[in-house]
């Protein structure tokens, strides 16, 4: 059917296991005519139920250059949370799904809130990302370069070892974020201190295994804003 064919383009993905609130996608239907409304009620009953769609509509807009409006390049930022627990308090069963518990000794959260302040603006990530699958050259030789802008690190303490992580850019290297999040614990933990991340962006060449690894897979999840959204 002329339904089989339509390819949705997201304006981000997420890893495995990571979850995505405010995702934005566009689609076209060719000559299928289909009221926004009619889609989502159809969606709404064909979905799984751990995934919704919000609202639809139809994409008049149009740059500058008469381009049509596009998930990925009409997006005006995305937003990474991370959420975490530490500290011998038991944490709440109910979150184990959207959180990740860090061990019995608690974070020192005012030294992660200083670490995070050091990612804050344009800087060379290769030292805090992983090469994709089936990749072996480093970014800066495959062309795509290393060098991202981060809008704002915030460590953001809920109380009672509950914290979360947010980070706001507009686009990520591969597993950027997790690997940040990890160094920001790891200072919390008092493993690394904020000179070892600064010597890892002035110097991605020096990064080890030893040096960063990524968050555990757990706590995060991508709230992503697309353009007009």
């Amino acid at each position: 059917s002329q339904l089989a064919q339509v390819r949705v383009v997201a304006a981000g993905r997420t890893d495995s296991g990571v979850h995505a609130r405010g995702q934005t996608v566009h689609f076209e239907l060719g000559g299928v005519d289909l009221e926004p409304q009619e889609l989502e009620r159809a969606l709404g009953r064909l979905l799984p139920a751990d995934v919704a769609v919000s609202r639809i509509e139809r994409a008049v807009e149009v740059d500058a250059a008469g381009r049509p409006w596009h998930a990925i390049y009409w997006a005006t930022g995305k937003q990474y949370v991370y959420r975490l627990h530490s500290g011998r308090a038991a944490m709440d069963p109910m979150q184990r799904l959207y959180r990740h518990h860090f061990g019995p000794v608690a974070l020192d959260l005012a030294a992660m809130t200083e670490a995070a302040a050091l990612f804050e603006g344009e800087h060379d990530f290769a030292a805090f990302a992983n090469l994709p699958r089936g990749t072996s050259p480093a970014y800066g030789a495959c062309g795509s370069g290393s060098v991202r802008r981060v809008a704002a690190v915030r460590v953001v303490d809920e109380g009672d070892g509950y914290a979360r992580i947010e980070v706001l850019l507009k686009g990520a290297l591969y597993k950027m974020v997790r690997n940040v999040v990890g160094a920001l614990v790891d200072v919390g933990a008092g493993k690394v201190t904020g000179d070892t991340i600064k010597q890892l962006l002035a110097e991605p060449s020096l990064r080890s295994r030893r040096s960063v690894k990524a968050a555990p897979i757990g706590g995060g999840d991508g709230s992503r804003r697309g353009g007009g959204v």
